[in-house]
């Protein structure tokens, strides 16, 4: 089976476990488990051996025939697939010295229990498996017994009453109560009588125990070897596939393929998202065929630029999430500028606290913040789609977070007063992990040219950061359509 060994090779760890015939585990320290027992389990069927002791004394010892026997199921795992084994069964007997005579019953408990596993594979082929076994068990022979004891027994002593509230102490002794507060004559508590708490005359009784006979310990190994054809492997490993063409222009159509051991899966949901975020998916989710396939059409709106996006296909299959991605350039030529604009922070520099998740952790920062953006920008009554920046830099005490090299995905203006750019940019600096962002700026420009910022970025991995600030614009900024000039 390649698909085990494939398993193995990609950091797949063995381990094995006690289980019944159905596969299901069990506890070996749970007598209920029958793992070590008496066999057959008559008394008077037990052999009796003349022994020598080194003193020279001969006695006689019953030879006991301990059996363990049951079932070991072989667990590979590396984290996202998992293939399990048959049951294996195992079976050993031993015969062990022991003083049980005819009347005892010999009762044999597992004190400790570990199991190893060893599977060979050989190009990658799976050709055998390898089971150790250490067992550790307690034996003892055991007859009911009755033992005397002298007892006495204690009548309960009547309830003690108070006139009044308060708190006695514990009586010290049978006959005496003292006050919690000598000193508090307010208290007036009745004091029991001797025959309040009255010992009976001594009686005699019999109980009924476990009477041991014999006691060893004793540890067993039992080793299994068993062919890839005896003990055949369940691996239930399912494969999600996606293809896509490296460039899309406008739209494109993009496919895939689920299986699970290597057999096709029908009716599974695929739902699709990418990263940047461009376009539009149809139809989202999917839903595989008989032969397992899928596809759904990736739609780009008109006017995006060239740029490079992650596809990822995700399902739920065995109630474990399963995923995959696919890298590819897509662009709609049209009109690439349906405005222009440049815009700043004036003096380069405002003052903003951020909130930030790093990690998965969220945590907020203050300091200092500059934003600039040029977008389709240029002084003629045009636009000029080949302009396209903007960048945001931001300090706290020396934490540092960079947006740079900033390329748009789509931009909107309302009028003179609005701008957004939504599109791609690095990360540096030395708090949010450095890679790809998703970012959006927008502004919105008030009475006395003061502008309300908002800065949102994402790398969809658990990092993020977002503000909302108001600052002074520079005066060369400006927002308009293509036909206006600044």
């Amino acid at each position: 089976m390649a698909v085990l060994c494939d398993v193995l090779n990609r950091g797949g760890i063995v381990s094995c476990f006690l289980s019944d015939s159905n596969g299901d585990p069990i506890d070996p320290f749970d007598p209920s488990s029958n793992l070590c027992q008496e066999m057959n389990g008559n008394s008077d069927k037990r052999k009796n051996v003349p022994v020598i002791l080194p003193s020279g004394e001969e006695i006689v010892l019953q030879k006991v025939i301990i059996q363990k026997s049951g079932y070991i199921v072989v667990k590979v795992s590396n984290g996202r697939n998992t293939c399990f084994s048959d049951p294996i069964p195992f079976n050993k007997t031993e015969d062990i010295l022991l003083c049980a005579p005819e009347g005892t019953t010999v009762d044999c408990r597992i004190t400790d229990f570990e199991c190893s596993a060893t599977i060979n594979c050989q190009n990658s082929i799976y050709k055998s498996v390898q089971v150790n076994l250490d067992i550790c068990q307690s034996i003892q022979a055991v007859a009911n017994a009755t033992i005397k004891v002298d007892e006495r027994f204690c009548q309960p002593r009547d309830q003690i009453s108070q006139n009044r509230c308060g708190t006695p102490s514990i009586p010290s002794n049978c006959n005496v109560l003292e006050h919690h507060n000598k000193e508090n004559n307010s208290q007036n508590i009745q004091k029991p009588t001797n025959e309040d708490c009255k010992e009976n005359q001594p009686e005699k009784i019999c109980i009924n125990v476990p009477k041991v006979y014999d006691w060893t310990i004793q540890q067993t190994t039992i080793n299994i070897r068993k062919s890839a054809a005896e003990v055949p492997f369940t691996c239930n490993i399912c494969t999600l596939e996606l293809f896509a063409p490296d460039k899309i222009t406008c739209e494109g159509t993009i496919t895939g393929r689920l299986t699970c051991d290597d057999m096709p899966v029908q009716g599974a949901l695929i739902e699709f998202s990418n990263f940047p975020a461009i376009g539009t998916f149809t139809p989202n989710p999917a839903t595989t065929a008989a032969d397992g396939t899928f596809s759904t059409t990736l739609t780009i709106p008109e006017g995006t630029p060239l740029l490079s996006t992650t596809v990822t296909a995700s399902t739920v299959i065995n109630n474990k999430p399963l995923s995959t991605s696919v890298t590819l350039q897509v662009e709609c030529p049209g009109e690439a500028c349906p405005c222009k604009f440049r815009i700043g922070v004036e003096g380069g520099a405002a003052p903003t606290t951020v909130n930030v998740t790093r990690n998965g952790v969220p945590t907020t920062l203050s300091g200092t913040i500059n934003v600039t953006a040029i977008q389709c920008f240029t002084a003629a009554a045009m636009c000029n789609p080949a302009v396209d920046n903007f960048n945001v830099n931001f300090g706290d005490n020396g934490n540092t977070i960079n947006f740079v090299n900033g390329r748009r995905i789509e931009i909107e203006c309302d009028g003179n007063t609005f701008a957004r750019v939504r599109g791609v940019a690095t990360a540096t600096g030395n708090f949010l992990p450095n890679g790809l962002y998703e970012v959006t700026i927008t502004l919105t420009i008030g009475a006395g040219d003061i502008g309300v910022w908002t800065v949102n970025a994402s790398d969809m991995q658990g990092n993020t950061f977002s503000t909302t600030f108001s600052a002074e614009i520079t005066p060369i900024t400006f927002i308009g359509a293509c036909d206006e000039r600044p």
